[in-house]
């Protein structure tokens, strides 16, 4: 694997440019009642993962104007792990520019809780979200995507009356990270994507190959089940049609 390649997996906070190249899909799994949830439908990860991790994130966005040459994102990101209580939390500032091809040009670098709690009082909105990771089996994909290739599955959480218990969405986003698309757009370059779980509904087309239909529902989604308000926000967040990264 490329070095490149495994930073953009990895999310190694070095301080060095990456080209960010993924594939973004969003499925709906069907939803249950448990005890832990208490009377918040929730949804249960699919068996099969490898790693997890918890995320709270939030995101500044950038405008093009003509007071600067391009728009992007810069977001921070607290990530633990719930299955290691004792490691220490990491907190990662990730500066995205969009380039002309739809792709990101990224750079992460490490930083502090204080610089953490201080961007959340700025940030208009965020994610709460649990990320879980799958192994794209072997040969299931073109070599020429990339060698050790992870779903990134994002469950996102749900407001619950118990603070204790985690109730997620239905809905969740997965990322996957490659070398290379196999072409520009990515409606139809594979018959049948090899997900490592089954849905009810999925959303397969990538942004520039999406119907209008499409475009509103992942918009809702967004809306409904993925951003967080900012908890000191004294009014509603607008609308924008604009998605926060992963």
């Amino acid at each position: 694997m490329s070095s490149l390649l495994k930073l953009a997996l990895e999310e190694d906070a070095s301080g060095a440019n990456f080209h960010e190249i993924e594939y973004v899909f969003y499925a709906r799994l069907p939803e249950v009642q448990t005890e832990e949830a208490g009377a918040v439908p929730t949804v249960l990860p699919p068996q099969g993962f490898t790693s997890t991790e918890r995320h709270e994130q939030w995101e500044i966005k950038v405008q093009q104007s003509d007071a600067n040459g391009g728009y992007g994102t810069i977001r921070i990101r607290r990530t633990t792990w719930p299955n290691e209580p004792r490691k220490a939390a990491q907190y990662v500032l990730t500066t995205k520019v969009k380039l002309k091809d739809g792709t990101n040009s990224e750079v992460p670098i490490e930083t502090t809780e204080d610089n953490f709690r201080q961007f959340k009082v700025l940030a208009e909105s965020g994610m709460l979200k649990d990320r879980y990771t799958y192994p794209v089996a072997v040969g299931a994909l073109p070599e020429s995507m990339g060698r050790d290739l992870k779903w990134e599955v994002d469950f996102f959480h749900r407001p619950s009356a118990d603070p204790g218990h985690t109730a997620l969405h239905p809905w969740v986003k997965i990322d996957l990270e490659v070398r290379r698309r196999i072409s520009a757009l990515a409606a139809t370059e594979i018959d049948s994507w090899p997900f490592p779980f089954d849905a009810e509904e999925w959303i397969v087309n990538q942004r520039g190959a999406q119907t209008p239909e499409e475009e509103a529902r992942i918009d809702a989604i967004y809306e409904r089940c993925f951003l967080t308000r900012n908890p000191y926000a004294r009014a509603p967040r607008p609308p924008n049609g604009e998605h926060a990264g992963g």
